[in-house]
């Protein structure tokens, strides 16, 4: 199936919609999943969360997750998203949200926090798509290959309206030169792009929940409820990819 995304230029791969993208890593199961886990309306979560999970994929296309690490093939950084938004979802019913606070609270909130927990997830490692990584793409009625910058929109959005479909190649930086300030920078600013405006809408109606967000995207929280169950599934995601093997 992955011929199928080749480019006639060798390790270059053609732009997709997130359909395709997520139809090549057999993704139906996980987003099934992700919305029993939810909890949520099925119309809530297809006019909040789906979309995000769509426009997450259109992001980072067919990227690996690392150079040579866990989820290190085309595809594992979506691959790895989608294990870690499961997972995250489904410890998180044993949870209680905000910390500390009494059950009516808790209760109240429990949509709120459900929205904190599934982005905090979700968005946890799209710094990489510009601190790791180095993305070139192409048009061709463009004169020559430039660098994707991801504020720009996603490779699909800046392919879209053209006769010419973009095609992209991925590239890693040095270690010693990759700005992980900018990661986390990265991420909060591509909340505003990812999530759509009810999703924010209703997040904002909850100040302290999307406080929690902010600071855990940006890498202010370490150590919160949040912040460890987040790190629960990245680990949980990341050793059954070691376990596993490349695919």
């Amino acid at each position: 199936q992955l011929k199928a995304f080749q480019s006639a230029k060798a390790g270059w791969i053609k732009v997709a919609p997130a359909h395709d993208l997520l139809a090549l890593v057999q993704a139906d199961t996980a987003l099934d999943h992700i919305y029993i886990q939810s909890r949520l309306s099925k119309q809530v979560f297809e006019r909040d969360l789906l979309p995000s999970l769509h426009k997450y994929a259109e992001f980072v296309q067919l990227m690996p997750a690392s150079e040579s690490h866990h989820h290190a093939h085309a595809g594992g950084l979506l691959t790895h998203t989608l294990e870690m938004v499961l997972a995250t979802l489904t410890w998180r019913k044993g949870m209680f949200f905000p910390e500390g606070a009494v059950a009516e609270v808790t209760s109240a909130q429990q949509d709120e926090w459900t929205y904190v927990v599934f982005y905090a997830a979700l968005l946890h490692d799209i710094g990489k798509v510009m601190t790791d990584l180095r993305v070139t793409w192409h048009r061709k009625d463009l004169p020559q290959p430039i660098r994707w910058m991801p504020v720009t929109g996603t490779l699909w959005e800046l392919s879209l309206g053209h006769k010419a479909s973009g095609e992209y190649i991925v590239g890693f930086t040095p270690k010693g030169n990759r700005d992980y300030a900018a990661h986390s920078r990265l991420a909060v600013t591509l909340l505003q792009q990812i999530a759509p405006s009810s999703a924010l809408s209703f997040l904002a109606k909850c100040p302290p929940a999307f406080e929690s967000l902010q600071e855990y995207l940006t890498g202010q929280d370490k150590k919160s409820l949040l912040a460890r169950l987040i790190s629960r599934s990245d680990q949980t995601s990341t050793a059954k990819a070691l376990l596993e093997g490349t695919k």
